[in-house]
């Protein structure tokens, strides 16, 4: 599957249009696209719970069921701290846990079941694109070797991979003018759930 570097890169091309252009607030806006382009990817630590951490990867958080959970989820936190159902966030937060699950559909897989469980709940069938863009990804199937089996030359090059194709995107999204200038103090209060100032 794609890697954080990838998933988070192609979350800042598609959420863009929240990521603020300096100060606190951009770091908080890029924390919120990064944590939810990497969303489905809490699975692992289900299975490290198991003892497994890939017991439970690219199953039922890698679907269509679980982005419209996020969009649910999304909606509720938002009416929480604003009062209000922000659309907007519902939107994006939904865009970017679906497009976690377009690139690993267009991920190499080498083991077996292939692909993720993109229609769940109405299928528990996986599914993966025959168009391969994107490197696999080594791990241990160990959690006492699972996170050191990460810093490998294999996976080393695969963030390499990922940086050339997201990178003339991400300049691209900047360069456009796309993301969007610091407003005042209490429009600053409103975005990003409530929580930037």
């Amino acid at each position: 599957m794609c890697t954080p570097a990838g998933h988070t890169m192609m979350g800042v091309v598609v959420g863009g249009t929240i990521l603020k252009k300096s100060g606190k607030a951009f770091w908080l806006s890029l924390a919120g696209i990064g944590i939810l382009a990497n969303l489905p990817d809490v699975d692992f630590l289900f299975g490290f719970v198991a003892g497994s951490p890939n017991l439970y990867h690219r199953g039922w958080t890698h679907s269509l069921g679980f982005v419209l959970i996020v969009m649910a989820g999304a909606a509720v936190f938002s009416f929480f701290l604003q009062k209000r159902i922000d659309f907007r966030w519902i939107r994006i937060s939904g865009l970017l846990v679906f497009f976690h699950l377009i690139l690993d559909l267009l991920t190499m897989d080498r083991s077996a079941p292939y692909g993720i469980q993109f229609f769940w709940p109405l299928s528990r069938h996986y599914v993966i694109s025959p168009l391969v863009v994107f490197r696999d990804v080594e791990k241990s199937a160990a959690a006492a070797t699972f996170i050191t089996s990460l810093f490998s030359r294999h996976n080393g090059l695969t963030v390499l991979s990922e940086i050339v194709i997201f990178a003339p995107w991400v300049a691209l999204r900047h360069y456009t003018g796309r993301f969007r200038k610091p407003g005042n103090v209490r429009e600053e209060k409103k975005e990003m759930l409530g929580i930037l100032q």
